[in-house]
């Protein structure tokens, strides 16, 4: 099993531009998004069977708008073939957070 992190920026339209994809493939991995600039955020996970012939690939995204000051502790797990993302942000000056929905990018509005 394969896992990536896949960055578009979202623009003014809703329209979305690649910025890059990070492999998942260490137990640790940071990566930096603009804060105050909404992108979506696309985890990927992959197996292919070179005996098979075969491919399968899952995917979850999210819109996110990162917040200035804030950090955000994204947890991402493939069990069993079940796969599972959860998303926090956390408040540094009250050490607490929250799990951010969901939400996909038929939810943005054009400014």
């Amino acid at each position: 099993m394969r896992a990536e992190l896949h960055i578009h920026r979202v623009d003014a339209n809703c329209l979305t531009v690649y910025q890059g994809t990070v492999q998942l493939d260490k137990p640790s991995v940071e990566v930096g998004i603009p804060a105050g600039r909404q992108s979506l955020v696309a985890f990927t996970f992959s197996s292919s069977s070179f005996l098979t012939g075969s491919s399968r690939s899952v995917r979850y995204d999210t819109l996110l708008t990162p917040r200035a000051g804030y950090t955000y502790d994204v947890k991402v797990s493939y069990l069993d073939n079940i796969y599972n993302v959860t998303v926090h942000e956390i408040d540094p000056r009250r050490s607490s957070g929250r799990e951010i929905e969901r939400r996909s990018l038929g939810t943005c509005v054009p400014s």
